[in-house]
């Protein structure tokens, strides 16, 4: 790292004694001022002392060196401000007119005097060279030639051959001064043209560094410090005067390995161009990747001393790149067939599993036209619908059966996408092809397992219908004739033959519920099961269910109790068919499973009032929690002491979704059961 000088007395005392005024920009007016101030501060003490010390001898000294030095004094003064130019004019003046004032000021003139005053204007000549032109240079010369030409007019006493001497060396001075004046203007010239251009250079190429988007700047072999940097790189943190592996690397040492080397080391060593990739941080300690450029400046002797370095954010580019990566292995591994085909159809890549399925090779596809799988089974509807989606820039789904190489047909679903360019062009088509084959046969397996579980079922449904038919009558005939025989009808029973024909009828309502309930449960499995939009009364329902409940209650000694809420419309829409089955079926089961205390029927409203429901509960044994997840399934029971086929709940709960409405159960074993069916609401406005 580089660290400024430190400021020394000598460098002050400079710049309090020497720096021109701030104001003065120009490089050549500042290097006449700086270099007036210079001459100034060496020459009046040059002159004042031998001046001082030889006016003690000779007094009349001090008419020449008394105002000189008063007047280089105050050109000193000048310039160190903006008027420097009129320090410079009273300067030349002071040395080149004030010998001649002093001539004339002497009271008693000595040719020897004059000679002797008339050398110092041989100064002011040598400094006009330095500070004016060729032309300044000459406008001097002739005015102090006026001056000494004036002088024996002015001072009779002075002839012509007093002042040849001192004219003459000042003519041969002035001619040899001009043409070094000549020389130096003229080298000036050039010197500032090659300084105007190179600073113009020099501004130009920095516009153009700093114009870079990308950092760019200049390492020192030496150190690792950075020389310079141009705008881009100061964003990244990276700023003259630091290490270069300390900015972009957070690192206390110089790179190296293989995973970072630095560009530096093999610049120098190679002494040639160097390119590698870098992951670099910024101020905030984010990484980045960079393709780091270094190229390298050598010196007179053909040795590295510095390097440009040129880093440019690849970061988008290794993502991109990645992504193409990862897109490529997921391409590659597929297990899809994928093809892609010019804007013409002519395919230009096809992966791995195409040849898996068609057993085509990668060499055999590539410029061929993907109408080498057409099967010929396909209607031509097919294509010109394809070509016409894709024509249109859309994307084509569909299945289509193709050939193998070896004549093999098989199964494809396809998905075909065109690829468009910036302008909206299609370029390339993509095809994803799924291999479907066995799918197909599944399906076509399915199908025909389907029309045959649909054959069976009508089967089933017909047979069920036609043995109901068969067994319900024979089966009402016996449940008539017993019931007739245990009212001696036919004459007086015994209690004996009593208790026989009550098992009998006992065993044949179960059948006849059993039959009953199959036939409905076929019916619904047919799909046969409709239902109607009725006017239905639910006091009358209720009525109605109570009539047919009541002598089976009576029978087991329970009580049997029913009500309707006063919200209850007195008319409502549903079916009333199935709602006298329903209400019946759990009338009926609440009677069979209760062998003491009571069965309540209840029909009211939910809160809401969106529901009309149809409550049934018993003080029988109860029902365990972990049956009543299955007890509305078909062949379900409440217990395996129950007895039933278990398609009666089933059934309920069917047509209870049919009707759009729900079944719950609340129960626990000790505690009775309780069903509630909700029904929505759709009452009816009677009129009278």
């Amino acid at each position: 790292m580089n660290l400024p000088l430190p400021i020394t007395l000598r460098t002050r005392l400079s710049q309090a004694l020497l720096e021109p005024h701030a104001s003065i920009q120009d490089e050549e007016d500042y290097r006449r001022a700086r270099f007036l101030a210079q001459i100034l501060i060496v020459a009046i003490p040059l002159l004042s002392i031998p001046a001082l010390a030889q006016a003690a001898r000779t007094p009349h000294v001090l008419t020449f060196f008394g105002p000189a030095i008063i007047l280089l004094c105050i050109a000193y003064a000048l310039s160190r401000t903006r008027f420097f130019r009129l320090g410079i004019i009273t300067t030349l003046l002071a040395l080149t007119l004030l010998p001649i004032a002093s001539i004339l000021m002497h009271p008693d003139p000595d040719p020897e005097h004059a000679l002797e005053a008339l050398i110092w204007m041989l100064p002011g000549l040598v400094l006009s060279s330095l500070l004016l032109s060729p032309g300044g240079l000459v406008a001097l010369f002739l005015a102090a030639t006026g001056a000494m030409l004036a002088l024996p007019l002015l001072k009779p006493v002075y002839s012509l051959s007093h002042i040849t001497e001192p004219l003459g060396l000042n003519l041969a001075t002035t001619i040899l001064l001009f043409a070094v004046t000549v020389i130096r203007h003229r080298d000036l010239q050039k010197l500032k043209t090659r300084t105007q251009q190179a600073d113009e250079l020099n501004t130009f190429l920095h516009t153009v560094i700093d114009s870079l988007s990308d950092p760019l700047y200049i390492i020192n072999v030496d150190d690792y410090s950075i020389q310079l940097a141009n705008t881009a790189a100061s964003e990244y943190g990276i700023t003259p005067n630091l290490t270069c592996y300390a900015l972009t690397h957070n690192r206390e040492t110089p790179c190296e390995g293989l995973e970072h080397p630095c560009p530096l080391t093999r610049v120098k060593e190679s002494k040639e161009a160097f390119v590698v990739e870098h992951t670099h941080y910024r101020p905030d300690g984010t990484p980045y990747y960079a393709e780091v450029r270094g190229f390298p400046i050598l010196d007179e002797n053909g040795e590295v001393v510095q390097m440009i370095e040129y880093s440019i954010d690849i970061t988008h580019r290794k993502l991109a790149d990645e992504n193409i990566r990862k897109l490529s292995r997921g391409v590659e591994q597929s297990a899809n067939a994928i093809i892609i085909t010019d804007a013409d159809g002519t395919i230009e890549y096809v992966n791995p599993a195409f040849t898996r399925i068609t057993g085509y090779t990668v060499e055999e596809a590539i410029g061929q036209n993907p109408r080498m799988l057409k099967s010929g089974k396909m209607p031509a509807e097919t294509y010109q619908a394809l070509w016409a989606t894709l024509l249109r820039g859309e994307v084509w789904q569909g299945e289509m059966i193709n050939r193998k190489k070896n004549g093999e047909l098989y199964w494809e679903w396809a998905t075909i996408s065109p690829v468009k360019d910036d302008q909206g062009r299609v370029t390339h088509y993509v095809a994803v092809k799924e291999n479907i084959t066995e799918r197909k046969k599944m399906e076509a397996e399915l199908i025909q397992a389907r029309d045959q579980a649909l054959a069976a079922n009508r089967i089933k449904s017909q047979i069920l219908a036609n043995v109901s038919h068969d067994m319900r009558t024979p089966l009402g005939a016996i449940i008539g004739y017993a019931d007739m025989l245990r009212q001696n009808i036919y004459g007086p029973v015994t209690e004996a033959q009593q208790e026989k024909l009550n098992a009998i009828l006992q065993s044949s309502n179960q059948l006849m519920d059993f039959i009953r309930n199959l036939l409905g449960q076929a019916e619904l499995a047919a799909g046969e099961v409709e239902i109607k939009q009725q006017h239905i009364a639910p006091q009358q329902l209720l009525d109605e269910v109570n009539a047919i409940a009541q002598v089976h209650a009576e029978n087991k000694g329970l009580a049997l109790n029913s009500e309707v809420d006063p919200r209850v419309p007195d008319y409502v829409i549903s079916d009333s068919y199935w709602l006298q089955r329903i209400l019946t079926n759990l009338v009926s089961n609440a009677i069979k499973f209760t062998s003491q205390g009571e069965v309540n029927i209840r029909i009211a409203l939910t809160d809401d009032e969106q529901y009309w429901t149809l409550q049934v509960a018993d003080t029988g044994p109860g029902i365990p929690e972990e049956l009543h997840a299955t007890i509305f399934e078909p062949f379900q029971k409440g217990d395996n002491t129950r007895s039933g086929a278990g398609l009666g709940l089933a059934i309920v709960h069917e047509v209870i979704e049919k009707m759009h409405g729900r079944i719950e159960l609340e129960s626990a074993p000790g505690q009775g059961s309780t069903f509630t069916v909700y029904l929505p609401l759709q009452p009816i406005e009677v009129t009278s």
